[in-house]
C-alpha cells in the first residue's frame, strides 16, 4: 500500500492555532503540560517586573491620548512581606452625596499572577467612576 504523506495528516495551521488559543484560554494548560505555558527564565519574577512596567507605560500612554481618563492618584499597599501598587479612580464630587454609601469596585488585570499591568483596568474604572463609583485598580 502507498503510505500518505504526514504533512497532509497534519491540520492546517489555522486550525491549531486555534486549537491552542482554546486551550490557553480554558486554562487547559496546566492539564496538558503540568506547569503554566508561559514558565521558564523569560518568566522570573525581576524580568517580568521590567516587562510589566515597560507594557503599563505604553499603555497607559495610548489610554490617555484616546482620552481614558488617569487615576486620580496611586496608593501603595502592603500586608508586611510583599507590596503593591493600586490607581484609585474616583467619581466627580457632584455626583457623591456626602454621608452616602457608595459603590467601590475593585479591578485586578487578568495575566495568569505573571504578567500585566494595573493601567490595563484605566478602561474599566474610568468608566465606573463616571457612574458615580470609586474603583481601584490593582497590580499584583
Amino acid at each position: 500500500p502507498r503510505l500518505r504523506n504526514p504533512c497532509t495528516m497534519l491540520l492546517p495551521v489555522p486550525t491549531i492555532a486555534s486549537l491552542l488559543a482554546a486551550a490557553l484560554a480554558l486554562n487547559l494548560h496546566y492539564v496538558l503540560l503540568g506547569r503554566p505555558f508561559l514558565e521558564g527564565p523569560l518568566t522570573s519574577r525581576p524580568v517580568l517586573a521590567v516587562g510589566n512596567a515597560a507594557v503599563g507605560k505604553l499603555v497607559r500612554r495610548t489610554l490617555t491620548r484616546e482620552g481614558v481618563p488617569e487615576p486620580d492618584r496611586t496608593e501603595t499597599y502592603s500586608d508586611g512581606t510583599s507590596s503593591g501598587r493600586v490607581d484609585i479612580y474616583e467619581p466627580e464630587a457632584e455626583s457623591v452625596s456626602l454621608g452616602e454609601p457608595r459603590t467601590a469596585i475593585v479591578y485586578f488585570h487578568s495575566g495568569a499572577f505573571i504578567a500585566g499591568h494595573r493601567s490595563f483596568g484605566a478602561g474599566v474604572c474610568g468608566f465606573f467612576a463616571s457612574h458615580g463609583a470609586l474603583c481601584l485598580s490593582a497590580s499584583y
